[in-house]
């Protein structure tokens, strides 16, 4: 065989077919521009007019930034084109089947094309979903209507996600999220596989270490080369894996199955329908910036497929990273054993630790840890001593952690509390600004609308102080800090990413803890839900509209009448339900505070419920340690 192949090698070459050997046959569409170069803005030399195929002489991966195809300064996407080479009458042309040519604006176009190879994946989960639900159901049949565990259910929710996510992915073919700072986190990893420490890196440690084992194991020379299997560990490995996590933790913390599931379902499917909007004012003073539930577009230019990839991890990023990192020690604190606190505590602050490593911005997360570890250490009631140590002990494993970045920032910067930020000329390295706290107030409040204005109010409802000091201390000083931070603009989805369970497992607890039968959480269901998806109380008179009403021509006006009807309803009904028993006044919170529609409000909301989380939590720690303490009582009824 081994002669047979090289004497048919041998004749390709004497007859010069050498290059048919080569090529592959690839289709045209009508449409497609032929470029001189493999570049989008480059010169035109040819249009195909009709269907046909060539022969490709040689093929190659092109990354083209949406923005310079979408008649926008920058863009969030970018494509991973296959351009090809081919003869064209006697001279070298170069296509890709992701481009159209628009002859009224005299250039190349994206269009969404369906990704191969994710089809199969796509299959493959459609059939796991599939098995399980039926598997499921047969095993409940069986059981005479026993419903399904509350771990089968949370593995559905799972592969849901999952195949919402392939779905999204096969659909808009080769558009990725635009890599910009992971540039240089993948050549801090380079440079630490190459044994070089402390080069004067613009970034932190974090997510230069997750990178390492790509880096070293593929040979990567640039970031391009690991996006792909960065993607991959991100949104199906590490996004599953955060909603393993959350469901454990909202079981722990909401003490109910059917809670957890909830939050769970909500945190799968949500993403994929409800999206932020935010235009920025070009002059600076303003802008709009809102949430609305409407389709997923699959293409280049769309920003909800951004967010969609933000929320899913798919991509390189360090979000989904954090957010693992995040749940995982605040997962560890609630089951920590009595026997074993101390290797408890020590290894949640080392995760702790990693955490601030991937985003120092966690740092903000210490008083719900350093809450949470006392709340597991009190339960033994060991003398004061023992609290000194084990926080100590915990303090250490932090920083033995954390060391690495402190050694960098003194190695390049000459103090170990000066971060690489200060190489960024966008101010990062200012943290917090007052000055852009209220702009940023309504981008960050406004974009997540619907999450905050749930969870503040759950917040405001839930009977448990220790629960409403757990949430306050997880989901609001993020919130804080970034309405504050002068680089918030950049997305609305990455820097809270690790804080959205907190608020939905606030608003399923607020909604619990009112005295309701089946039927009136039902229809108390359908009005929250009601509220968040026909309206958007925020800029109600702009497009986009919920549900895409704006494409129709009457969609302007049912949008401004839901906007008016909805609320004069619930106003109705709201005072009918307040006079009864049960606490339905904490329905009256949410609608207020919802329709309300103002993003400063609830800021200020949040604050409120910030400070007397962090004041109460140190009046009860007082009081554990018998210390000396002020006169602080919680507006809150207790339980």
């Amino acid at each position: 065989m081994t002669r047979t192949a090289f004497a048919v090698g041998v004749v390709f070459a004497l007859l010069g077919g050498a290059p048919l050997a080569r090529a592959k046959t690839v289709r045209v569409d009508p449409e497609t521009p032929f470029f001189r170069e493999p570049n989008v803005t480059g010169d035109v030399v040819a249009v195909a007019e009709s269907l046909t195929s060539v022969a490709s002489l040689e093929s190659r991966r092109v990354y083209v930034e949406c923005s310079a195809v979408a008649g926008r300064s920058w863009h969030p996407l970018m494509m991973a084109s296959e351009f090809h080479r081919v003869d064209l009458d006697g001279q070298d042309a170069w296509f890709s089947e992701d481009f159209l040519f628009d002859p009224g604006r005299r250039l190349a176009v994206p269009r969404s094309l369906s990704n191969p190879e994710m089809g199969y994946v796509l299959a493959a989960l459609l059939a796991t979903l599939t098995g399980s639900v039926l598997a499921g159901w047969w095993s409940a049949r069986r059981r005479s209507g026993v419903v399904f565990s509350a771990h089968h259910l949370l593995g559905v929710l799972i592969l849901l996600r999952m195949v919402l996510l392939a779905g999204a992915i096969y659909l808009s073919g080769s558009v990725i999220v635009r890599p910009s700072d992971e540039h240089g986190y993948f050549q801090i990893a380079r440079d630490l596989a190459s044994g070089v420490f402390a080069a004067n890196w613009r970034y932190t440690l974090g997510l230069p270490l997750f990178y390492l084992p790509l880096v070293v194991g593929t040979q990567a020379q640039t970031y391009f080369d690991i996006l792909w299997p960065a993607s991959v560990l991100g949104g199906f490995v590490l996004g599953p894996l955060a909603l393993g996590l959350a469901f454990s933790v909202a079981r722990r913390l909401g003490g109910s199955d059917r809670l957890a599931l909830v939050v769970v379902g909500l945190l799968a499917v949500l993403p994929f329908v409800y999206f932020p909007v935010e235009f920025h004012s070009i002059s600076g003073d303003g802008g709009v910036f809102k949430a609305i539930f409407g389709p997923l577009h699959c293409n280049p230019a769309s920003y909800r497929l951004y967010y969609v990839y933000l929320w899913a991890g798919y991509n390189g990023m360090s979000d989904m990273l954090s957010t693992v990192l995040v749940l995982a020690v605040i997962r560890l604190l609630l089951d920590a054993r009595a026997g074993a606190q101390r290797r408890w505590i020590a290894t949640a602050a080392g995760l702790f630790g990693l955490a601030c490593l991937v985003r120092v911005a966690n740092v903000f997360l210490a008083p719900l840890f350093a809450y949470l570890a006392f709340s597991v250490v009190r339960t033994l009631r060991p003398p004061l001593r023992e609290y000194a140590l084990r926080g100590g002990g915990a303090a250490f494993t932090f920083l033995v952690v954390f060391f690495p970045q402190f050694l960098v920032n003194t190695l390049s910067f000459g103090s170990p509390f000066r971060f690489p930020y200060v190489l960024h000329d966008n101010r990062a390295s200012v943290g917090f600004s007052l000055s852009d706290f209220v702009s940023g107030t309504s981008f960050l409040v406004g974009t997540n609308y619907g999450y905050v204005a749930l969870g503040v109010a759950g917040l405001l409802s839930v009977r448990c102080s220790h629960l409403r000091r757990v949430l306050s201390l997880w989901g609001l000083p993020l919130v804080l800090f970034y309405a504050g931070y002068p680089v918030v603009g950049a997305s609305p989805v990455r820097f809270t990413l690790p804080v959205y369970a907190a608020f939905l497992i606030a608003a399923s607890k607020g909604v619990l803890d009112i005295d309701l039968t089946r039927r009136q959480l039902g229809w108390v269901s359908v009005w929250i839900g009601a509220a968040c998806v026909l309206t958007c109380p925020i800029a109600r008179s702009v497009p986009p509209f919920p549900l895409g009403l704006e494409a129709s021509e009457w969609g302007t006006s049912l949008a401004l009448g839901l906007s008016i009807a909805l609320p004069l309803l619930s106003a109705v009904g709201l005072c009918w339900s307040v006079r009864r028993r049960g606490g339905w006044w904490r329905l009256a919170v949410f609608g207020v505070l919802y329709y309300a529609g103002s993003p400063h409000v609830l800021m200020v909301v949040a604050g409120a419920l910030v400070c007397w989380a962090v004041a109460s939590s140190v009046t009860e720690a007082a009081g554990t340690l018998e210390l000396p303490t002020g006169v602080f009582r919680s507006p809150f009824r207790q339980r």
